[in-house]
């Protein structure tokens, strides 16, 4: 009862805040994003519908209806990647208040939770701060003697400014160390910084973000982030700034036109909206089911994308995928257990509640372009379509191509310039906030855009492998250093105790799908072959690079050479799908996912 109490107080505190975030959100950018999303909808929704109605058994019906609900779904998700950066241009950054020299400032507790990634010049960020009253507590959950001997060798050089806190279990994940301090060392406490392992935080930090959250009823404050510069990796120095477009573009008009997501890292928290909800969710990804509680009672944050954090990426492209997995299972996790209660709250607006669904959609891009690469090659050409040998004109001149797998004349509406130019927009729009950065001189956005896609479409198959090992055996991760994977009790999803077992044995040290990508890689450059797809080719050909590189295998030139060749390719088909209009089984889907 106190809690739900003092949840209605921070709730009713936020809209009558001036200079927080407004608990009422401008519904401008989600209807921006539907309007995008019914214009084509009902130009071509006619189309669609009759494609739809030629199935004439119950399979074609099945393959019609799946491939228009697949379009579907992409014009929304591209409705809403246009509308984002869009409205990332009309948004204002907040500037925080100025302070004065005699204000009596809160007292903050920093939580450096770590395992097995202890980084001394990280936590010395911490001590660095131009803020009085804080204390740094480092939550080692460490296994490994080295990592356990550098954390107590740093404490031991700042005694006073810093507590090593320790568990006897890892439980719970991040969530579980967070709130095991905060119930324990850090608890009297009445603001708390969240702070990555490979974090580092600039002098101003806690000053800043103080400045904003102590006056108001925020439940937290979200800083920005970009990726640290001194990282020793190739890979993170070429493919690191593909996190830019997440943090300057998608999160910057969350505050006046969405959901502000709590992002794990790099922010301070109010104890008493903590507090209200009953802790840290203890899930794979704690920073999204506690954005998700915090929705649901009316509580808000804002983001400050003028005070700049900085974070390690994955030092190796195995790394990176391991990453990815984790984000989509703890994303599902979250979805089905959190999405019901959120949609249901009252305390938030249908703007918030939308929005938060879209926010979560990126990761899926992956999962869908394989869904949709398979149902167009291996389904609608495999099963609908028929051997041509296509004629091309070019500059006055005809052309016999070789034989191939096309679609019959059901097709032929959709093959018009102006669908497959509009087609073309909706596969390029994940990298739209990209290229905006790009012409504000904020990163290299054409090579970046090369060099990352063999990186982000390899990305298929595991987020298959991580949607359905949660969905079907519950399968989740140890915290994002930890290699083991953790399944459910065998009472739960009706497993045996054997059964469980034999799965966990098979399951303990994380690997990538190589066989699966390989194969699936191999059959989509077989199907590229016999239907004159040379998108498809391309993405078959990620999914192969991406199953033979190991853990340094980004170091190697060929990989990059790839990578810059498969982009070139998707560019050409595209050019010959809109000028040559050949009846190639597919469209090309969305392209890039995650951060873009």
């Amino acid at each position: 009862m106190q809690r739900d109490m003092d949840a209605q107080e921070i709730s009713q505190d936020v809209r009558s805040e001036p200079r927080s975030e407004a608990a009422r959100k401008s519904p401008l950018m989600i209807g921006a994003c539907l309007v995008l999303w019914i214009l084509p909808l009902a130009y071509y929704g006619p189309r669609l519908w009759r494609l739809v109605a030629s199935g004439r058994t119950i399979m074609e019906l099945a393959l019609l209806s799946a491939y228009c609900a697949m379009l579907v779904i992409f014009w929304l998700l591209a409705a809403y990647y246009v509308a984002v950066v869009l409205f990332s241009f009309l948004s204002a950054s907040l500037s925080c208040p100025l302070a004065h020299p005699d204000d009596e400032w809160p007292d903050v507790a920093i939580l450096y939770p770590t395992c097995n990634d202890f980084q001394p010049e990280a936590a010395a960020s911490c001590l660095k701060q131009d803020y009085r009253n804080f204390h740094l507590f480092l939550l080692d959950d460490s296994t490994e003697d080295e990592f356990r001997t550098v954390a107590e060798a740093f404490h031991a050089a700042h005694p006073e400014r810093t507590t090593l806190v320790r568990r006897l279990t890892r439980q719970g994940f991040k969530a579980g160390n967070l709130n095991y301090a905060l119930r324990g060392a850090a608890a009297g406490y009445p603001f708390f910084a969240v702070v990555d392992a490979d974090e580092r935080l600039p002098p101003d930090f806690l000053r800043r973000t103080m400045a904003y959250i102590r006056d108001s009823r925020l439940a937290f404050v979200q800083a920005n982030h970009a990726p640290n510069p001194h990282q020793d990796s190739g890979f993170a120095r070429e493919i690191g700034a593909t996190i830019l477009p997440f943090w300057n573009v998608h999160c910057r008009p969350r505050n006046r036109y969405g959901f502000v997501l709590y992002l794990g890292h790099g922010a301070v928290v109010r104890r008493s909206a903590w507090e209200a909800v009953g802790g840290f969710p203890e899930v794979v990804l704690e920073d999204l089911a506690f954005s998700a509680v915090l929705g649901e009672k009316g509580m808000r944050g804002t983001f400050l994308e003028d005070l700049l954090c900085y974070e390690d990426f994955p030092a190796t492209y195995l790394a990176f995928k391991r990453q990815h997995e984790r984000y989509i299972i703890g994303t599902t996790q979250v979805m089905r257990k959190y999405l019901r209660l959120l949609l249901r709250s009252r305390r938030l607006s249908l703007t918030e509640k939308i929005d938060f669904c879209l926010w979560c959609s990126p990761l899926y891009v992956p999962a869908l372009c394989l869904l949709f690469a398979a149902l167009c090659s291996l389904g609608l050409a495999g099963m609908l379509g028929n051997w041509q040998s296509p004629v091309v004109s070019l500059f006055g001149q005809q052309f016999t191509l070789p034989a191939v797998r096309a679609l019959d004349d059901r097709f032929v509406p959709l093959w018009s310039w102006d669908f497959q130019l509009f087609s073309v927009l909706c596969a390029l729009s994940p990298a739209l906030a990209c290229i905006a950065l790009g012409v504000k001189g904020k990163l290299r956005a054409a090579g970046l855009l090369f060099l990352s896609t063999v990186p982000y479409l390899s990305l298929m198959v595991v987020s298959w492998r991580g949607v359905l090992g949660y969905l079907l055996l519950g399968r989740t991760f140890s915290p994002p250093t930890g290699e083991r994977v953790l399944l459910p009790k065998a009472g739960s999803l009706g497993l045996t105790d054997s059964a469980r077992h034999w799965l966990l044995g098979r399951s303990v040290i994380w690997r990538a799908p190589r066989m699966w990508e390989i194969c699936i890689g191999g059959l989509l450059m077989a199907a590229s072959l016999a239907s004159f797809n040379l998108a498809l080719g391309a993405v078959g050909c990620c999914l192969l690079v991406g199953g033979f590189i190991g853990a340094s295998g980004w170091g190697q030139r060929v990989v990059r050479i790839v990578s810059v060749s498969c982009f070139a390719v998707i560019l050409l088909q595209m050019l010959i799908n809109v000028t040559l209009l050949v009846q190639s089984p597919g469209l090309v889907p969305l392209m890039f996912s995650v951060h873009f």
